[in-house]
């Protein structure tokens, strides 16, 4: 694609003879000159630095945008110019993150809790080598002996403990009772994660096939051009000031 330059110029002289007039238009011009005269003659005033950022850069990949977003949800568009998204995104991010590792402080919590609930009312002892199961099983049945007999019963001889090795006695059917709706609280809670896990995959995979499309749209603009910009200059020690308009076609 050729780039042309459309240059409107207006050449304002400060007048200071009279304070009727502070200041007056002395001409204006309207010229079309190419890029390479523009590099020639313009080199070093503020109209180069005037250039947009994407005609400077090109067009930019979209396997970069698709790979810097499913690593860090937000950077695909920020590469693609849109820091608007990017920080939306971005802000997502931190968000989910921020819920799950609460989340998961908040369970530790819970169940630390009712652990030793259950370690002062029921007598259990050492709560690491135990399992999950362990800990549903004693909120069902008020000793080791009742659970074990029901499982007799279920014809379930798999799943009995050894009252030598695992026991415990619940001091009432009360404490049994609120220690269960404890360990309820804190598996509703565990069950969250997954809430949270998902958001952030769901971020990382829509913000990958939006910078996807961010791209694609900053290439195809550049393709069709219809870029414009205003600059200012000052021309050298001259008391004047140089307005510009740029149009890439």
């Amino acid at each position: 694609m050729k780039l042309h330059i459309l240059v409107l110029t207006l050449i304002l002289f400060v007048t200071m003879g009279t304070a009727q007039s502070p200041l007056a238009l002395h001409y204006s011009n309207l010229s079309l000159i190419s890029a390479d005269s523009l590099e020639k003659d313009v080199s070093g005033t503020g109209f180069a630095s005037a250039m947009p950022a994407g005609t400077r850069e090109g067009t930019k990949s979209t396997g970069v945008a698709l790979l810097l977003s499913l690593v860090l949800p937000g950077a695909g568009e920020y590469y693609a110019g849109e820091t608007g998204q990017a920080q939306f995104f971005l802000g997502v991010e931190i968000a989910a993150w921020g819920a799950l590792l609460f989340n998961n402080s908040y369970y530790n919590s819970l169940r630390s809790d009712y652990q030793a609930y259950a370690g002062v009312h029921a007598g259990v002892k050492g709560s690491g080598d135990k399992d999950d199961q362990f800990w549903i099983d004693i909120g069902k049945f008020d000793d080791v002996y009742a659970f074990n007999e029901k499982r007799l019963q279920d014809r379930r001889p798999e799943r009995l403990y050894d009252p030598e090795q695992t026991v415990w006695q619940w001091d009432a059917t009360d404490n049994r009772l609120t220690y269960d709706l404890k360990r309820l609280k804190a598996s509703a809670i565990k069950d969250r994660r997954l809430i949270y896990a998902s958001a952030i995959l769901l971020n990382h995979l829509v913000s990958a096939v939006n910078s996807i499309r961010l791209t694609r749209r900053h290439n195809n603009r550049l393709a069709r051009g219809a870029e414009y910009r205003f600059f200012v200059d000052t021309p050298g020690s001259a008391p004047a000031v140089t307005l510009g308009l740029m149009a890439r076609f």
